[in-house]
């Protein structure tokens, strides 16, 4: 109960109820950062680090790599801030289509992309075309 109005109170929850998917949901929902404080094992499930990252994008960096590199989890992150860029995975953060999404959200992250992409030529055109750079 107490985890549904103060997250992060999980840090002082009993290991059994950091393990229960239900405390977790309802931490994370309510403080997206409380994702650092669930068993591991939990990082891994899709719908909570869903679930964590729609409501604080840095919670992303608390996640299993697998979800680090899951696409839709990392667009739904840098939605929300794009910041949260650099807790995607190496090949994400090489993904146009995530930075350009990243960029969106605010252009001052642009000190975030890989220098890799500033080889492709396209990816130049079309940053360029938008801001202006």
């Amino acid at each position: 109960a107490a985890v549904g109005r103060h997250g992060y109170s999980l840090q002082f929850a009993a290991p059994a109820l950091r393990r229960d998917k239900a405390v977790a949901m309802a931490a994370v929902c309510q403080y997206g950062n409380a994702l650092s404080l669930v068993d591991e094992a939990l990082r891994v499930d899709r719908e909570l680090v869903l679930a964590a990252v729609q409501r604080s994008s840095s919670a992303l960096r608390f996640a299993d790599a697998s979800l680090r590199s899951d696409r839709d989890i990392v667009l739904a992150a840098v939605g929300q801030h794009a910041y949260a860029l650099q807790f995607a995975s190496p090949h994400l953060q090489l993904d146009r289509g995530v930075v350009l999404h990243a960029l969106e959200q605010d252009i001052s992250a642009v000190e975030l992309v890989a220098e890799a992409m500033w080889n492709d030529a396209e990816f130049v055109e079309e940053v360029t075309n938008r801001y202006g750079r």
